[in-house]
């Protein structure tokens, strides 16, 4: 099974590829991508679309996740861009040839998949996981692909 895993910011999004064997999990694939600063509002938007269906042209997947924002108190004004962003990436998914629902996957869900109750138990399962070359930015879209295969 093949799983997609992306983390959206306000000026791109990572994401990573897994192929899972049993309990093994192999990375295919693990790539930043990067807005154009050029770009204005719609115009990133555009972009996001663009690229989420580019990337799911290239890798035909099983299951595909987002890790979604969490509002927390005083936030509100910081999740406005990305809340769009998240939905154009659900809309491009959709309307893309291979009709993946692109899923919002929380921090509870993440931990509940990986059978974890805390941030700790959280780091401690993802680190058992997460292969040692691959760098940090990379870890919301591996737990959120990993989640994905559970």
């Amino acid at each position: 099974m093949r799983s997609i895993g992306f983390k959206f910011d306000k000026d791109g999004f990572t994401y990573v590829v897994l192929e899972s064997q049993g309990t093994d999990l192999e990375i295919v694939h693990a790539v930043q991508c990067r807005a154009d600063t050029a770009l204005d509002g719609a115009e990133k938007l555009q972009w996001f679309a663009r690229e989420v269906q580019s990337v799911l042209g290239k890798h035909a997947v099983d299951a595909a996740a987002f890790r979604a924002m969490e509002v927390h108190t005083g936030s509100s004004a910081r999740i406005a861009p990305r809340a769009e962003i998240e939905g154009v990436a659900q809309l491009a998914a959709l309307e893309h040839s291979l009709k993946v629902v692109l899923t919002p996957v929380r921090l509870a869900r993440i931990k509940s998949k990986f059978g974890v109750r805390t941030k700790d138990g959280l780091r401690s399962a993802i680190d058992d996981r997460y292969p040692p070359g691959l760098a940090k930015k990379y870890e919301d879209a591996f737990s959120v692909a990993a989640a994905g295969l559970k």
